[in-house]
């Protein structure tokens, strides 16, 4: 996920779940993403198993933004 680098996040993290069906069903599950602050993309190596995912990121003042997330093809 790419971030403006007028406000760098100063906290990245990876919410995926493995669950399928209706979403407010599904399990969430978090874990810290990467911040390259050079290229302002945050990273994050996807889980086996993921059926869905996005980032969220935070800036100093507790600010968050979380991108689109992405279906990925069920296991």
């Amino acid at each position: 996920m790419a971030f403006d680098p007028a406000t760098p996040p100063a906290k990245a993290e990876l919410c995926f779940t493995a669950d399928s069906g209706a979403w407010p069903g599904r399990k969430w599950q978090i874990q810290p993403a990467g911040i390259d602050q050079k290229t302002r993309k945050a990273t994050a190596e996807i889980p086996e198993g993921t059926t869905a995912y996005y980032f969220a990121l935070s800036d100093k003042q507790n600010l968050l933004v979380s991108s689109e997330h992405v279906e990925t093809a069920r296991p």
